[in-house]
C-alpha cells in the first residue's frame, strides 16, 4: 500500500515549506548553503523557474497532508540528475519510513521516467537519518569535503552515488 505520493510543487505552497523552517541551522541542513535564513517566495520563485530543477511537495496518504518537500535537478550531461533538498517536515512522520518511500518515488521518476545513467546528492554526515536512508537506498560515497555551517562549525559533507544497475537490481524498488 503505498503511504505517500510527490505532486508538483507550485507557489500555492510557498506558505507551508516557509512555516516548515524555524531556524537558519535548519535551513541549512535541508537546503545547504545556497538558500538564506529566513526563507522567502523569492528565493523558492528561482529554484521554481530553473528548466533543470524539478520541485515536489511530499503528501501522506490516505490524509492528503503536506509532509515533506523533494527537488530533482537534472544535470546539464543529460545521464545524471541530483536529489536536492529533501525534507519531511512534520515530525510526527518521521522515523516511519516516509523518507524511504520519498527516495523510491523520486529514483523512479530519476530511472523509470527520465531513463538517467546514476543519481546523486550530497549529505551532512552529522544528518544520519539521512546518510542511513541513503545508504539502504544503494548509495555509495563517492567525495567528502568540509563546509561551514551558520553558526560557524565545520561539517563533513559528502557526495553520495546510486548507479542505475545497483538501483535495477534491488527486489525493493
Amino acid at each position: 500500500m503505498k503511504t505517500i505520493r510527490l505532486e508538483a510543487f507550485t507557489p500555492a505552497h510557498f506558505a507551508e515549506l516557509i512555516a516548515w523552517i524555524p531556524d537558519a541551522e535548519f535551513l541549512h541542513q535541508f537546503a545547504g548553503p545556497d538558500w538564506h535564513f529566513p526563507l522567502d517566495a523569492m528565493q523558492l520563485q528561482k529554484d521554481l523557474d530553473d528548466p533543470l530543477r524539478h520541485m515536489y511537495r511530499l503528501v501522506s496518504l490516505p490524509d492528503n497532508k503536506g509532509i515533506g518537500h523533494a527537488q530533482l535537478l537534472r544535470m546539464a550531461d543529460g545521464q545524471s540528475a541530483r536529489l536536492c533538498r529533501l525534507l519531511i517536515a512534520d515530525a510526527a512522520y518521521r522515523g516511519k519510513g516516509l523518507g524511504s518511500a520519498m527516495l523510491r518515488e523520486l529514483l523512479q521518476v530519476c530511472f523509470r521516467e527520465w531513463q538517467l545513467s546514476y543519481v546523486g546528492l550530497n549529505v551532512y554526515e552529522y544528518n544520519t537519518g539521512a546518510l542511513q536512508c541513503y545508504r539502504n537506498a544503494g548509495f555509495t560515497e563517492k567525495d567528502r569535503w568540509t563546509v561551514q555551517n551558520p553558526e560557524g562549525v565545520v561539517c563533513v559533507c559528502l557526495h553520495m552515488q546510486l548507479p542505475r544497475e545497483t538501483w535495477e537490481a534491488d527486489p525493493e524498488k
